[in-house]
């Protein structure tokens, strides 16, 4: 196990850290007041910044995105984009007139959803579940 100790540098005011192979050395060479802990209580102390409201907003756009392409697969299709260029086909017309009319309703739902998610309001499961329901006609 290793430990660190952590001091402020007098001539830079800025932190730096020691590391010892263990607690006896680290009790002998740590500099006076310097904070001595194990380096598993280090790893308690690395806990990830929160999501900015850019990264939550990001994730549940991707989300949507995928939710949109599951649906679009369910017909066979790769994507969503591509079901909705079936709208311009005779063959798959009908097809790709559901597929436009699920990403425009979805699309309009998740752009009101956006502010709750952006301020962590919902989270972004929360905001799929109130989605409209996807159906092909």
């Amino acid at each position: 196990m290793y430990f660190k100790a952590t001091e402020i540098n007098p001539n830079t005011g800025k932190n730096f850290v020691l590391f010892f192979d263990n607690a006896a050395d680290a009790a002998k060479y740590a500099p006076p007041g310097a904070t001595v802990i194990s380096a598993d209580e280090a790893r308690t102390l690395l806990v990830p910044p929160p999501p900015t409201p850019e990264q939550l907003e990001a994730a549940f756009e991707a989300a949507v995105s995928a939710r949109l392409d599951v649906f679009a697969q369910e017909k066979g299709y790769d994507n969503m984009d591509k079901a909705r260029l079936a709208a311009l086909t005779s063959d798959y017309a009908a097809d790709g007139q559901a597929a436009n009319a699920a990403y425009n309703a979805t699309w309009v739902a998740a752009n009101v959803l956006k502010p709750q998610v952006r301020s962590g309001t919902l989270t972004a499961e929360q905001a799929l579940s109130l989605l409209p329901t996807l159906a092909w006609s």
